[in-house]
């Protein structure tokens, strides 16, 4: 810059100022004016439906009115709704519960059922497998009787032919003792003892 314009400077800062000053207070008058007479229609509109307000307030509350009983009906007809429709999940609920439980009680019978069963069957295998081990005894003793008394008939038969024997020994030596009284063996009669 040069030297002759640092002067001018400064004074062109106040005219600056000035105008800015005079701008803003030309904006603040319109500002001020703009509102007053929108004022002054609002003032105007506000006389203008006065008149019209009671209606309104009367159509409001008619309205309102209206819509407070649709409400209601709508209220009391979701309620119902919703009654209805808890009436019928307490009885869905229970419908189940009650299925879940006649299952469970048919699972624990079946259960009962094949618990017997397998009793039944083990006590039949036991009883199958306790007359296997009778009757192996029985046939045991069976045969030890068998073998007692094919014993015994043998014990018995060669007691008899003992007794035979000595029964026949003795009646030889009482004919033998008849012949050597009589002194005289006759070999006829001793064939005759011997046969």
């Amino acid at each position: 810059m040069r030297k002759e314009e640092r002067p001018l400077l400064a004074h062109d800062y106040e005219q600056q100022q000035i105008d800015d000053h005079a701008v803003f207070e030309m904006a603040q008058k319109e500002r001020l004016e703009s509102a007053k007479l929108s004022y002054q229609q609002d003032l105007d509109t506000k006389r203008r439906f006065a008149h019209v307000m009671d209606d309104c307030k009367a159509y409001r509350a008619a309205f309102s009115n209206e819509r407070n009983e649709e409400l209601a009906k709508k209220r009391d007809e979701t309620k119902r709704k919703f009654e209805e429709e808890k009436l019928k999940r307490r009885e869905a609920v229970l419908k189940v519960r009650e299925e879940q439980g006649r299952k469970l009680e048919q699972q624990r019978w079946e259960l009962e059922e094949q618990r017997l069963l397998g009793e039944e069957r083990l006590a039949e295998e036991q009883y199958l497998t306790e007359r296997k081990v009778y009757a192996k005894a029985a046939l045991q003793l069976n045969i030890k009787a068998e073998r007692r008394r094919l014993r015994a008939e043998a014990a018995l038969r060669a007691y008899l032919r003992r007794r035979e024997e000595q029964i026949e020994t003795r009646r030889a030596a009482r004919r033998l003792n008849r012949f050597t009284l009589a002194d005289t063996v006759n070999p006829e009669s001793l064939r005759r003892l011997h046969l």
